[in-house]
């Protein structure tokens, strides 16, 4: 078989599936944010397969390449674009109440500039005097801003995966752990830099180039499968508590989450450090992943650490703004909250309550004074 003609089947196969995976996404929630970027990033995506076409005209026979002509710089713009998108997803997905940190915002202004239009004004002759230097700041530098992003996002999906009460966003989660190591160890860290390192030559780099986005096709069609089934937004957009199953015994239902907040506000079970959903689970004797989806859909939580800290923090600043407790260090109503140091304790009251525990005892202290 000819192997051009495979590849090319390869790439018409990864663009036919994304097609199908954006149009069907965008039928279902057009104005979803996820979904938005999701769309964004299958387009970047077959951008990246398109002009990798035109970029490797030397190697390919006239009726398998494909001349783009001026349009190869939008589409390099849109390839370069996939990093920094795959960060924006993964942030808008699972990092719950959370802003995302601009100094990234810049690293993707960064790298954007270094792609596009820092390298289009290189002069050629200062390109061909110092090719090193030319290496290290279009190409080694942008990768190393893509993987701070990737990293970032890895991160991101791996954190609290235990805690996650959301069944559809855990599996999102091993998807998303897939496609972002794929992305920094096939597209950046081997095509993009080992390659270029070895100064291998550019009939050599196209049959990789296709493994990868042979690799990229198998992801792609899972994708595919898992997103087009009628409930695929809760995939990517699990905001939502999921309805309670209508046959199911109300009463028993009932009597659980009961119990749930009775652990939490009676026994005050939050308390304990250390505490996970499995620990809870054993402690009232009910299966984990019964556990999960009650506190998901009856309590509204994503998360079972957010949970802990709306409960934490919220005895925390009844102390706090109690007078007969002045004197009573911060730290160890933190500690006899559940938290094991004062610096998780302390992020999480600066982002539910916007100051830190030493302003809201003050302001406290204030509204007593002044009534």
């Amino acid at each position: 078989m000819n192997p051009h003609l495979l590849y090319a089947a390869i790439d018409g196969a990864n663009i036919a599936f994304l097609s199908v995976l954006a149009i069907h996404l965008v039928t279902l929630a057009p104005r979803n944010r996820n979904v938005q970027l999701i769309v964004l990033l299958a387009f970047c995506t077959v951008c990246a397969v398109v002009s990798a076409r035109h970029s490797y005209v030397e190697v390919l026979p006239a009726e398998f390449a494909v001349d783009l002509g001026p349009l190869i710089v939008p589409m390099n713009l849109a390839r370069n674009l996939t990093s920094g998108v795959v960060m924006l997803l993964c942030h808008s997905i699972f990092q719950d109440r959370k802003r995302l940190p601009p100094p990234l915002l810049a690293v993707w202004a960064v790298q954007m500039s270094l792609e596009e239009p820092l390298e289009w004004m290189a002069p050629p002759a200062w390109e061909q005097a110092q090719p090193l230097a030319t290496f290290v700041v279009f190409e080694v530098v942008p990768s190393a801003l893509q993987l701070v992003m990737l990293g970032f996002a890895l991160i991101w999906v791996l954190r609290e995966s235990d805690a996650d009460l959301v069944e559809a966003r855990r599996k999102t989660r091993a998807v998303l752990v897939v496609l972002t190591v794929a992305q920094i160890v096939l597209a950046l860290l081997i095509e993009r830099l080992a390659m270029q390192m070895w100064a291998l030559p550019i009939d050599v780099f196209f049959p990789v180039h296709a493994g990868i986005i042979a690799f990229g096709l198998l992801l792609s069609g899972a994708i595919v499968l898992l997103l087009l089934r009628p409930d695929s937004v809760r995939f990517v957009d699990p905001r939502r508590p999921t309805p309670v199953d209508a046959v199911a015994d109300v009463s028993r239902h009932a009597y659980d989450v009961a119990r749930i907040r009775a652990a939490f506000e009676s026994e005050r079970v939050y308390r304990r450090r250390g505490l996970t959903v499995g620990a809870l689970a054993k402690h009232l004797k009910i299966p984990e992943y019964r556990l999960r989806a009650l506190i998901h859909n009856d309590l509204g939580y994503r998360n079972f650490n957010t949970l802990l800290h709306d409960y934490r923090v919220a005895e925390v600043s009844e102390a706090l703004a109690d007078p007969s407790q002045d004197d009573t260090l911060v730290l160890t109503l933190a500690l006899a909250a559940g938290y094991d140091s004062i610096s998780p304790f302390n992020r999480a009251f600066r982002s539910l309550k916007g100051m830190t525990p030493t302003q809201f005892r003050a302001r406290s202290r204030q509204k007593l004074a002044d009534s």
